[in-house]
């Protein structure tokens, strides 16, 4: 039994090593036929493989812009948002400006009584 396993083993090398030197004789007769008839399907996979290459650039490059976008209106916010209770609890301070009339505490010709 384990000697009919070994000449199946040894057969089935010898017949591997046959087709393959059988392919390397053939090849070049062969293949370049194979390469011809292949070309266009060839180059019409790399034009398609090219085209979506460029579309996936150009989206990618679109969403970027998106997101830098997106991300500088939400620091705008944040800084609103961070300066916006500092301004609106407070009293506003006296800028020494002119003080509207009518407050009361003057007279009509500009002096106070």
């Amino acid at each position: 039994m384990a000697g009919e396993v070994g000449k199946t083993a040894i057969l089935g090398v010898a017949i591997g090593i046959g087709v393959g030197i059988g392919l390397a004789v053939l090849a070049p007769s062969v293949f370049p036929q194979a390469a011809r008839a292949a070309r266009p399907y060839a180059k019409k996979a790399a034009k398609s493989g090219l085209e979506a290459y460029l579309r996936a650039r150009e989206g990618l490059a679109e969403f970027g812009e998106f997101a830098e976008d997106v991300i500088a209106e939400a620091r705008h916010e944040i800084v609103t948002e961070r300066t916006a209770p500092a301004t609106n609890g407070a009293a506003a301070p006296e800028t020494g400006g002119p003080k509207p009339q009518g407050s009361g505490s003057e007279t009509p010709g500009g002096r106070q009584g």
